[in-house]
Parts: structure tokens; sequence; C-alpha cells
């Protein structure tokens, strides 16, 4: 659900906002920093996970967790995609390509200066994990403009994307 283009934003440096090329330049030094890591990958015994962390944390060595969403049968896939007129940026791209990069989703936060496009990666990224999730808004006010993102950038329908307010109370559907 993702679409993909070069790594190098079309744009001159002129025309680029200061905080956003000071974003690009940021992501670019992580990815280098990143290619001198070794990463290893195993699936780990369901009843041993609190050990690991535990173990890992008086190690302090860090832990990444992953979700396998491919290939998850528990939840049912929801069927949302994204809009045709869903046009991502090319540092939105680059963002979401760290958090999918594997194959699998990585946690994190997504980080972008104010109107940079937050909504944007955070509904794709719902696209393209394609199961239930969960987005938590500090008001009243982003919850619905959450709702309206969702349906603006995304084929999910009012019965995918439910409210849960202290004033909205909107019961999930079971998907």
């Amino acid at each position: 659900n993702v679409s993909t283009t070069t790594d190098t934003p079309t744009t001159t440096n002129e025309q680029v906002p200061d905080d956003i090329r000071r974003l690009y330049e940021k992501i670019d030094r992580d990815e280098e920093d990143l290619e001198d890591l070794k990463i290893v990958s195993f699936e780990i015994i369901q009843n041993k996970i609190e050990l690991l962390r535990k173990r890992c944390q008086e190690l302090e060595h860090p832990l990444l967790e992953e979700y396998d969403f491919r290939h998850d049968t528990v939840l049912k896939n929801l069927n949302i995609e994204l809009r045709p007129n869903a046009i991502l940026r090319p540092y939105q791209e680059k963002s979401l390509r760290k958090m999918f990069g594997n194959g699998r989703a990585r946690s994190g936060l997504i980080v972008l200066p104010c109107g940079a496009g937050k909504s944007l990666v955070g509904v794709t990224s719902a696209c393209t994990i394609n199961k239930s999730c969960l987005v938590l808004c500090n008001s009243n006010v982003s919850v619905h403009q959450w709702k309206q993102q969702f349906k603006m950038w995304s084929t999910a329908d009012d019965s995918k994307v439910r409210l849960f307010t202290s004033d909205d109370k909107e019961k999930p559907n079971g998907n």
C-alpha cells in the first residue's frame, strides 16, 4: 500500500523548509548509523518474553519488538487501502520504510514537524498493517480530526473507524 520513490526529494534545498531539510539530514544520519549495526531476528517462546525483556534491560542491550502482521492469523484483515489521492512526500515514505523495511512493523513514534503529514503517515501505517489499530489522542477535537483523516486518506468507512471519548463511546463492530 505504500508507494515508493527516490530517497532524495525532487525539490532543491531552497524550496524545502528548514525544519523539513533538517529532518531529511537527521534521517540520513540515522540510516548511516544503523548500517553499522548487526540485526538478528528470531521468534521467542511466548512464556519467556518477560524474562527476555528483563534480562535485556539488565544488560543494557537494545531490544526491538516487531509485529509480523502479514502472518498474523489471529486478527482479521480490515480490507482497507489508501485512496489514490493519498500522495506521500519523500520524507513520509522514508519514515514508512524505516517502520516496515523488513516486512514487519517496528514500534516507534512518528515525529515530524507540525503540518508535515503525521496523520497521513499514521493512516498509511494502518492501511499497510490492515488490522485493527488504536490511535490515542489528547483531546476530543483530535479524535474527530483523526476519524476524518481516515475517511479522507483510506477506504475505511464508519463501521471500521470507531470513536471512544468521554462523550462518545461507539461500540466496535467486531472487526
